[in-house]
This record gives structure tokens, sequence and C-alpha cells, in this order.
């Protein structure tokens, strides 16, 4: 115990060293330097919390256990400046202060972020072929879990591309005692919910750890409905029918039927079911030497808001991937390299791809007394196999049980990065960070920047400024689609004189345009951290954020109709349509719209002696909308008649549009949400612990295709689902038998049934029995 705190103490006085602040640690206290929060993400190196130059909170293990949670989307709940909505049960959407919510594809096709940067030890775990990241299907569990750090606001500076909004790092718990390392456990609660984890490691003289852990969920739905596009309610899954009539292929005029759209669901009340397995290997080589080597495999079946706009919201995941990672420092050199290959099978042909992710990465740290830079290079390469991105002939919608082949697209990235940072003075800190990306398929270079500063008043007060842009990278789906079909769309002409929609025969087809700027993300954030006592402590921040470029399918559509009418030229009366057709490109472009959002995120600390701890935190924003957020954008040539014969009662008229199929509103992110930690250690024994989670009123919007072409009449047919203020309340009780058995009850969403995100799951109560035991 003695060397323990020795070490401690050495690697806090270390820390005061390094940061020019030893005179502000000389002023501490024993406990207080006890508990000094280690934080790593912020900068790249180990630093105390209280000193991070960015807005980052800590997880910990300690944390996540008390409070009950039982997978890692859940427990980020428990910090600040998160949005986490349930879907389905136990599949999450998340977001980082909600800003990309405004400008994001629709609900019904993408309903996962994609500028949020995930780490796994460092390693990225992130989609490149649509871009965000499969919270369900990570092959760690939130019993592998040491620490999350979450990092707000833009970070691509550090981390690269995909970064825009923030950083996510799941940091990896190993065998921390001497000998063997043993942890099993298990839940079980209503409607069949079920976690199962089991972790063994060795621990040879802090030299040598080898770990390797196993885990399992299941969770099941509430709902047995399904929210139909074409009805615009929940109905029994029999009941589903197509939101357009898609042609079989080119040839054949027959219209594909749902069942064979879809595929087939293996199991409709199945919300998720999750397997996963991880090896661990750190090796100490010397006192500045490390190498730690991972390797993992998982698979998850779930249901939950995917592609979904021909027919309903939810839809059906099958997948399977495996991962190696290799970490080596030595000295002031740090490099990582790894590998990643992913397999995920739609309900939909063209929605099912496997993805594999190589990358390397190399820094060198140069530090001396005041100052320190860190250069660096990366190089990344992704693949992806799809149909919607075959090369040669296009991929036709209707075609089903076509070949994936062996073809696949590639995405090639490299990066030069530097960290930079200087302390003028004990109490002053200058950061800098720069990073430029190359993208094989794009002639434009992205930049990321960030510049901050620090002034630690003393020792229990500190400001900080930052001012940073993160971007977004291409994906392989917005770079590659090629797709064709042909489908009768439904076009109301004459809304005044009551006409049925006349389905029309549209020849469709997805690409993307050359060269187009991404996704990026400017912010100013001002903030204070303050220990007001012993007890108290107070984190308050603010940030404004604009972003720009945003990328998604915009429409560019030919309608050719000819209309018989009553009466004479100009003064007509259309009356009935004889004959139509129209060719639609959808391509992936960037939108001339910008979103401006600010807010502020005050968190408020209680800790009475370890005894009973309450943490309290919420974020109110409010976000502008400019430029192109129309559904239908300016007319390119103008509706008119191309022969005007007052002797011919047939009207040939032609017009082209610019079609805005997304759903750009304020109205999807929440004015405030937050939450609280409520903790109460009676003894060594019992303990317990209330945590909850708050959203305000939201609305999401969704665009039915269905009525795509309705742009004569502006009947465009929006459906929105609003989204009632919820507030999940959750309670654990832990009961510690001896050292090493931990039995527990916990209750989640005690409140009842509620929705958390359009045309998604009611979300219902959870009771969870388990026991754990630790050696």
């Amino acid at each position: 115990m003695k060397n323990g705190l020795l070490c401690i103490l050495g690697f806090i006085v270390s820390l005061g060293l390094v940061s020019g602040q030893e005179s502000v640690y000389k002023e501490m206290s024993l406990d207080e330097l006890l508990n000094v929060d280690v934080v790593v993400t912020a900068s790249k190196k180990p630093e105390d919390l209280f000193e991070a130059p960015l807005s980052v909170t800590i997880i910990k293990k300690q944390d996540i256990l008390l409070a009950g949670a039982t997978s890692i989307p859940e427990a980020l709940r428990l910090a600040p400046g998160l949005i986490v909505r349930e879907m389905t049960p136990g599949n999450y959407d998340v977001h980082i202060r909600g800003f990309d919510d405004v400008l994001r594809n629709s609900y019904i096709a993408v309903p996962y972020n994609n500028i949020i940067l995930v780490l796994i030890d460092n390693r990225i775990v992130y989609s490149y072929y649509s871009g965000g990241t499969y919270w369900e299907a990570l092959p760690v569990d939130i019993n592998d879990v040491e620490r999350i750090e979450v990092v707000r606001g833009p970070a691509s500076a550090l981390y690269g591309p995909n970064a825009a909004s923030g950083v996510i790092n799941i940091i990896t718990s190993h065998a921390s005692n001497y000998g063997s390392n043993l942890s099993v456990g298990g839940q079980y609660g209503n409607r069949n919910a079920t976690v199962l984890h089991g972790k063994y490691g060795y621990n040879h003289n802090d030299k040598i750890k080898v770990s390797a852990s196993a885990h399992y969920r299941h969770r099941e739905r509430w709902d047995k409905l399904y929210y139909d596009w074409s009805q615009r309610n929940y109905v029994p899954f029999d009941s589903i029918g197509m939101m357009l009539n898609i042609w079989r292929d080119s040839l054949d005029p027959t219209f594909v039927t749902f069942n064979e759209f879809n595929g087939g669901y293996k199991d409709q009340s199945l919300s998720v079911e999750h397997i996963g397995a991880n090896l661990f290997f750190d090796y100490q080589i010397s006192e500045k030497s490390n190498l730690g080597i991972s390797t993992g495999y998982q698979a998850t079946l779930n249901q939950k808001p995917y592609f979904t706009a021909f027919s309903t919201s939810i839809s059906q995941l099958d997948a399977n991937g495996y991962y190696v990672n290799a970490k080596w420092k030595a000295g002031n050199l740090y490099s990582q390299v790894s590998y990643s290959s992913d397999e995920r099978t739609g309900i939909y042909p063209f929605h099912s791809d496997r993805c594999k992710i190589a990358d390397a990465n190399v820094e060198y740290d140069f530090t001396r007394e005041k100052f320190s830079i860190r250069p660096g290079i990366n190089i990344r390469q992704a693949y992806a196999n799809n149909l919607s991105i075959m090369e040669g002939q296009p991929f036709y919608l209707g075609a089903f049980n076509k070949p994936y082949g062996n073809t696949f697209r590639t995405l090639s990235m490299y990066a030069f990065s530097t960290l930079a940072e200087w302390r003028p003075t004990n109490k002053l800190r200058i950061i800098s960070g720069l990073r430029f990306d190359k993208f094989s398929i794009n002639k434009n270079l992205s930049l990321n920047y960030e510049a901050g500063v620090t002034y630690r008043l003393n020792k229990n007060n500190m400001f900080r400024a930052v001012l940073s842009k993160a971007n977004r990278a291409p994906f392989l789906l917005d770079t590659y689609v090629n797709m064709e079909s042909r489908i009768m769309w439904p076009l109301l002409f004459d809304s005044y004189n009551n006409q049925s929609p006349t389905n029309i025969l549209a020849n469709v087809s997805w690409g993307t345009k050359p060269d187009i700027q991404y996704l990026s993300i400017s912010s100013l954030e001002l903030a204070w951290r303050s220990k007001i006592s012993s007890m108290v402590s107070i984190d308050v921040e603010t940030f404004a954020s604009r972003l720009t470029n945003p990328i998604g399918l915009i429409i560019y559509r030919d309608l050719f109709v000819d209309v018989s009418y009553t009466g004479s030229y100009p003064n007509i009366i259309p009356d009935s349509i004889v004959a139509a057709r129209a060719n639609a490109n959808f391509v992936f472009d960037n939108y001339d719209a910008k979103a401006t959002q600010v807010g502020f995120t005050p968190t408020i600390s209680f800790n009475w002696y370890d005894k009973f701890r309450v943490k309290v935190f919420g974020t109110l924003q409010h976000t502008f909308l400019s430029g192109e957020v129309d559904v239908r954008f300016d007319t390119l040539v103008p509706f008119g008649i191309v022969g005007s014969d007052p002797e011919d009662p047939i009207l040939h008229m032609y017009e082209r549009v610019k079609i805005n199929p997304m759903v750009y509103s304020t109205k999807s992110t929440p004015t405030f949400f937050g939450g609280l930690d409520l903790n109460y250690n009676l003894n060594d024994v019992w303990n317990f612990n209330v945590n909850g989670y708050f959203c305000t009123q939201q609305t999401h919007t969704g665009l039915s295709y269905s009525n795509l072409d309705a742009d004569i009449t502006g009947d465009y047919g929006h459906f929105t689902q609003k989204i009632d203020p919820f507030l999940v309340l959750n309670c654990k009780i832990n009961y510690l038998i001896g050292s090493k058995y931990n039995v527990y009850i916990s209750a989640r969403n005690v409140l009842g049934k509620h929705r958390e995100f359009g045309f998604a799951d009611n979300i219902g109560y959870l009771y969870m029995a388990g026991v754990s035991y630790n050696f």
C-alpha cells in the first residue's frame, strides 16, 4: 500500500513538473493530490483533468458499476453535453450537443451520428462505408471498460476527420492486481433481458499482463408494431406496404413486393442480441517502453431504424466482424497499427456491405521545459464491397439475390499533424493543433485546427478558451454510389380539381458529384472550472459553433407532362393528364445551408467524504438555420408550355426542378437535456444509487418519397412525430458479500413507457437482478 501511494504521488509530481505547475501541486494537501483525476484524450498525454484544455469528462468504471448501466451508450448518459436516445430496447442514438441533428440526413435515412469519432484504446471504430458508429456492434462491452473519456467540441486536429463534434474514447481495463484476476457476472430481467460477462487475466509483476473476456446481451422489443411510411401509422408486420412501386428490373414491369424487397426478418420480437470476445496483451518493456496488442470478434442481430425509405422505419441488421490492434511506445515515439473487417447484412440487398479498414499512425513528442511539439503522420485505407457502389453496370434497385462479387472500392487517406504546447508562465498554457488530410478521391485538402489558452488563477480556479475547426471525411457510399431503377411515382397534378394522384414512370439514378466540399464545424468555447470548496466543484462551458457544407442527396428532376384542357391559352383549365414521365437524378452534393448553435453546459458536483455524492448537469442550446433549407429549391427551367397552338387540345409541358429530399429542422434537437447521478454509500456493504436523464420536447420529421414529385402543388407530404419531454429514472441497490461477491437489483426507466426517437419503439421499464464475482 505504501509503495502504491508513493507511485501515485510520484506520478502527480511528474505531471506538475512537465506542466510547469509545480507551485500549484505543492499547495495541495495529500487528500487533494490523491484525488487528482488523470485524462489522456484532451491532449494525447496524461494530465490532471482540472488542467485539460478542452471540455472533457471522465466516466469511471466505478461510476458505471454503481449506476447500473448495461451498455456503453447507456453509460454515456452520465456525461454532460450528450444526447442519448434509446430507439429500440438496447439500441441508442448518440450525439454530442445535438448540433448535427439539425442538418443530418432525414430520419428515414441515416439515424446515427456521423461526426463523432469513437475510439477504443485509441483505435478508430467508425464505418467509412456510410459513416457513423454501430454502437450495438462494438467488440468490447461495458464490463471491459476502465473509463470513458468524452471530449466535447471539434477535435479533428487531434484525431483526424469525423471528430467534428467531439471524441469518445473507450479505454479498456486489464489485469490490475498481481497474479490471477477473475471477474464473472450476470443479470436477468423482465422480457428475457440478459447480460452475461466473464474475464480472466494474469499480471506478472506489472511487466506482462494477459486478459481474455467474453460477453453476451439480449433484449426484446416492447412493441410488435412497425411504423409504415405509406400508411403513416404503426401496423402489424403483415400489413406493411411498399412506399414506391419498384420494377423488378429494367425489362420486367411487374412490381416488387414487400416480402421480396425486405428479404425476411429473422426475429420480429428481438431488439438486440450480441456476443463478443476479446484478448489483450501488454508488455512493459522498460520504464519508457510499452507494447500492447489486442484482438476481438463480435456478432450482432438487432432491429432499429436504418435506411428505410421504402417501407417501414424499423429494419433488421445482422453484423459480425473482428479486429487486430497494436500499440508501441518507445521513449517519446508513439506508433499504432490496426486492422478491422466487418460484414453487415441488411433487409435490403443494397444495404448489406463488407468493410475493411487498415490504419497506421506514428507520432514523436519533442518536449522541453516549457515547450513541446508532437508531429505525426497517418495513413488509412478503407475498402468496401456493396451492390450500390459496384463498378461498371449500375446496380438495379429491383434486382435481388445479386452476388456481392469480389470488387472492393477503395478510399485512401493521408495526413500530417502537429500538436504544440507552450507554458510561458506557471499559470498560462497555450496549445495549438494543425492537421492536413488528403483523400484519394478528392482534390480538396482538408484542414483541421485548434488553438487554446488556459489560465490557472490558483489551485481552485481555471479559465480556458478554445477556437477550433474540424471536418468530416468522405464515405465510400457517397463517393461511389451507382444505382438505377424504374419507379411508378404518384404525381399530384392539380389539387384544386381534387384529382387523385396519377402514377407516372420515373427513371431514377443515384450518383455523386466529384470533388465536393466536406462538412465542417467551427467552434469557439469559453469555460471556467472551480473547486468552490473541498466538497463542491463546478464546471461551466459556453460554446458557439457553425456548421457548413452539409452533404446529402439533391434531386435534379426533369418532368414531361401532356395535359388535356378546356378553354383558350392562356386562360386554360387542365382537365386530365394524358401522358407523363420523369427522369430523376439523386446526386450526393453540398447544400448551401448552414447552422449556427449557441449554448452552455453547467456541471455541479458535491462529494461528502465519499459517503454521499451528487452530480447534476444540463445543456441549454439554441440553433439557427440559414441558406437553402426548404424542400424545393429555385426552378432551373421555368414550368412552361412548349406547344401553345389553341387548336391543339394537348399541352406539352416541361419542367426542371431541384429538390431537397432531406429535412432540415431545429426541432429535432431538444432545447435542454441533462442528467443527475446521486450515490449514497451507507457502509462497506450497502450502496444506493439513483440516476436520471432528461430531454425536452422534440419533433422528428420525415419526407415521404411517394409525394416527392408533388412539387407542382407544393404538397410534399411531410410526416412528423412529436416526442414529448421524457425523464429516464434508474435505481440500483448493491450489497457486497465479503470482498468478492456483489449482489444487486437494478430498475431502469421506473417511470414507464415513453418514446425517445421518431418513428421507433416505445421504451418500457426494465427490472434486473444480478450477481458478480471478482477475484
